[in-house]
């Protein structure tokens, strides 16, 4: 059931990745969660992360992607925005900051 999901749903979510990044506008945010058994070795304490970015409600195809990761580490904020240009909305995480062709908007102090 894994590997069908996987091999029929993973162009479906790098099609909505390729979308998203297409819009002028995203929000994005992170959440911290708690895996048993991390393949990265940390204990289970540690926080792992879901990562949301979304179109804006009234866009023409209104988009909500989520990527799991084990951190939050800014490369993975630079990998999903790769090829976005416009504005981003979002909290005061800094691994957001000074990412190329993003004005950052929502939260202060923001400076570019």
């Amino acid at each position: 059931m894994i590997i069908a999901s996987h091999n029929w749903l993973s162009p479906i979510y790098e099609r909505l990745k390729d979308e998203l990044i297409q819009n002028k506008v995203l929000h994005a945010d992170e959440t911290p969660y708690q895996i048993l058994n991390r393949t990265d070795g940390k204990p289970a304490t540690s926080q792992a992360r879901v990562w949301l970015f979304r179109t804006i409600k009234n866009a023409g195809y209104p988009i909500a992607y989520y990527h799991v990761d084990l951190t939050r580490e800014r490369a993975v904020a630079t990998t999903i925005l790769e090829g976005f240009q416009g504005y981003l909305h979002c909290d005061g995480y800094s691994g957001y900051k000074n990412l190329p062709s993003i004005d950052l908007v929502g939260h202060l102090p923001f400076t570019k």
